[in-house]
């Protein structure tokens, strides 16, 4: 990747500004007559950034909530164990 610089010169402002510039690849379509221009490593970094940014922490927390939910599940609740008790619990886990 190549960033190149330039600047725009306003009426009362220079204004300077880089942009990134990814190698492409052209090649021609002869069906609907066109240049296609793919920017294949442009792809790939995004997908990786996006990947890695997004989607495993989302991986993680997810799974993270499975195993919080499933110890909590099975958790017996504290105090008195009577059949009143522990039907009301009950009750109120499936809510």
């Amino acid at each position: 990747m190549i960033f190149n610089g330039f600047s725009l010169q306003w009426r009362n402002l220079l204004e300077a500004s880089c942009e990134d510039d990814w190698p492409r690849e052209e090649r021609w379509d002869s069906e609907p007559g066109v240049c296609i221009r793919t920017y294949p490593l442009k792809q790939m970094y995004y997908t990786f950034v996006t990947v890695t940014l997004f989607f495993v922490p989302v991986g993680i927390m997810i799974v993270t909530y499975v195993l919080i939910i499933c110890r909590l599940w099975r958790t017996q609740a504290p105090g008195e164990a009577n059949i009143v008790n522990i039907n009301v619990q009950r009750h109120a886990k499936k809510k």
